[in-house]
């Protein structure tokens, strides 16, 4: 007899440390999905600061084997009809996802994965024949593998079909209020970036536009919020700012969280994420967006699956200063544009990125997927 509500065993790092990943699923421990689904989790985190993750050393190797002792424990205890997890696009990574998707497959349990980045299929292609060989053999069983938006459907080309990957966006929830309306006589236009200070996220291209930016609008403030993760480039940043004379118009704000962040947000007029390697999904842009600002980004990933380009902000290419410096210069040149793709990105979210949106959208995989092994046993 079949349960009346399935039983998901979530496997996923919680934070800290606070990124993408861990975000989202502390987001889904969180929601809605009790109501109708039987969630187990298992925190498979190291709690240690964000530069030990993805790093071979004894405590990782040591959680791993504990981590999958406990995820065998729980298969044997729970009985779950599901086993969900965001997978990893790395090798050290990903063997670390083996000791829960090998298992899965051994004893036929349903399997949905969970990628949140854009770089699966090119860690596939660029893996050795052993390495390929078992990703292939731990995840041809999979039931459903969910990516982060349409641009990111060939991300399982070759593995899975394509009948089997299913595109649900981020969801996130605004916990505080948010003065969303600007004022055209504030004194400074306040151009604002979240994210890890390291040379991917393209926070150094930021500050490197700043010259060409101020020598056309000079009524400007760019802070800058988050970990310093790359002390080279850091450095590189500091003397460039120095030589410069730029230290007038930069904040940097270090890590903010909770209210903090969002009081950052209401004070920008425009939010700016240039990353220079790719990237899944944001947070901080769907965080912009709920904060209703107009966002300059990069064409990477579901990114241009949320800022359309000319509707809510733009999307430029990758390293290119030029591109950077004109949509920055003609959102600072002109307030009726920036209100207008600002209220452009409350809409978006409101429709599509909310939790909610992203719970229900969640709920309806994971009940298909059990009420379709449930059938087929029954048959």
């Amino acid at each position: 007899m079949s349960r009346e509500k399935p039983k998901v065993l979530a496997v996923g790092a919680l934070p800290p440390p606070f990124n993408g990943m861990s975000v989202v699923f502390k987001n889904l421990c969180q929601s809605t999905l009790n109501d109708d689904v039987n969630l187990v989790v298992l925190d498979i985190a190291d709690n240690r600061d964000i530069a030990s993750i993805g790093k071979l050393d004894v405590v990782n190797i040591f959680l791993a084997f504990l981590h999958g002792y406990q995820f065998l424990r729980l298969l044997v205890k729970q009985k779950p009809d599901i086993v969900y997890m965001p997978i990893a696009q790395g090798v050290l990574g990903y063997l670390r996802d083996c000791l829960f998707l090998i298992p899965s497959r051994l004893l036929n349990l349903p399997v949905i994965v969970h990628l949140h980045g854009s770089e699966f299929q090119s860690f596939y292609k660029k893996s050795m024949w052993p390495m390929r060989k078992l990703i292939k053999y731990s995840l041809a069983k999979a039931k459903k593998a969910i990516v982060l938006g349409n641009a990111l459907k060939g991300e399982f080309d070759g593995i899975l079909s394509s009948e089997k990957v299913a595109v649900i966006p981020n969801g996130i929830i605004i916990q505080h209020s948010v003065k969303t309306v600007k004022s055209p006589k504030d004194e400074n236009i306040n151009v604002t970036y979240l994210g890890a200070l390291k040379r991917r996220k393209g926070y150094q291209e930021i500050i490197y536009a700043i010259p060409d930016i101020v020598s056309e609008v000079n009524n400007m403030h760019f802070y800058l919020a988050g970990e310093v993760c790359d002390f080279e480039n850091y450095k590189e940043v500091t003397d460039f700012i120095k030589e410069n004379r730029l230290e007038k118009y930069i904040t940097f704000s270090g890590v903010v969280e909770g209210e903090d962040k969002y009081r950052l947000l209401e004070k920008a007029d425009i939010f700016c994420f240039p990353p220079i390697e790719p990237e899944g999904q944001p947070l901080v842009i769907l965080e912009a967006m709920a904060c209703g600002l107009p966002v300059i980004s990069t064409e990477f990933g579901a990114i241009p699956d949320i800022v359309k380009n000319g509707e809510n902000g733009f999307v430029i290419s990758p390293g290119n200063r030029q591109q950077l410096v004109k949509k920055i210069t003609e959102l600072a040149n002109s307030f009726e544009k920036r209100q207008e793709m600002g209220k452009a990105s409350k809409r978006m979210y409101e429709n599509h990125f909310t939790r909610e949106k992203w719970t229900e959208n969640l709920k309806a995989l994971f009940l298909k997927v059990f009420t379709n092994e449930s059938e087929s046993r029954c048959t």
